[in-house]
């Protein structure tokens, strides 16, 4: 089983994701293209009964986190 959001990601995307939820936080990529990987967890939701939560919505908990 797939155990994914079933949305894009890739480490450029998750960088933006932290810039976008960090007042200040700017993202200076390196030029060198990051692969986009998408899997499908419909198995899992549909086995399981299991589903994520949104990526920005993790990082935007885990930030809360440690910045108390």
């Amino acid at each position: 089983l797939n155990i994914a959001t079933g949305a894009p990601g890739s480490l450029d995307l998750l960088a933006n994701d932290v810039a976008a939820l960090i007042p200040g936080c700017q993202v200076k990529h390196d030029g060198v293209a990051q692969p986009v990987v998408r899997l499908d967890s419909t198995k899992a939701k549909r086995e399981l009964g299991w589903q994520a939560r949104p990526q920005r919505d993790r990082l935007s908990q885990i930030i809360a986190s440690v910045s108390r």
